[in-house]
């Protein structure tokens, strides 16, 4: 999600830069698949600044992607223009998308996620399993 404003002669178009390159966008845009934007300004606000800040964004993204787009007259805006971006979908880069997830090599032993103790670890230990476990499959209330 970008946030962005801006006064001015270009300020659609600022407007638009700034909520790409806002902070709160921790990835670029080129990649996404969906964005849905929307577009605040005064009484003041001309199609022609929203087809602006349309360019920006559409330039910038997949052409393949799904843009949905509003526009909103806020009077309390007048003179200044905002532009909220929310972007989904992104695509996984082509230089990953080759490599497979694969346990770490630490001291040439291979950890891999979830892995199940070995059966050396159960033999011989009596292990008694918790009471709350035991119950764990019986129903908690009595049917009636």
């Amino acid at each position: 999600m970008g946030i962005g404003t801006a006064t001015g002669k270009t300020r659609a178009r600022d407007a638009a830069l700034n909520a790409i390159q806002s902070p709160l966008l921790d990835i670029g845009i080129e990649r996404a698949t969906g964005i849905v934007w929307n577009i605040t300004g005064g009484s003041d606000l001309t199609l022609y600044e929203v087809n602006a800040a349309a360019e920006v964004i559409y330039d910038l993204v997949d052409p393949g992607a799904n843009l949905i787009f509003g526009a909103v007259i806020d009077q309390s805006l007048s003179g200044q223009v905002s532009i909220t971006l929310i972007a989904t979908g992104f695509k996984r880069q082509e230089e990953n998308e080759g490599r497979s997830l694969q346990g770490a090599q630490v001291g040439g032993d291979n950890y891999g996620i979830n892995r199940r103790p070995s059966s050396s670890f159960s033999e011989g230990i009596n292990v008694e399993i918790p009471e709350f476990l035991r119950k764990k499959g019986r129903p908690r209330f009595p049917r009636a």
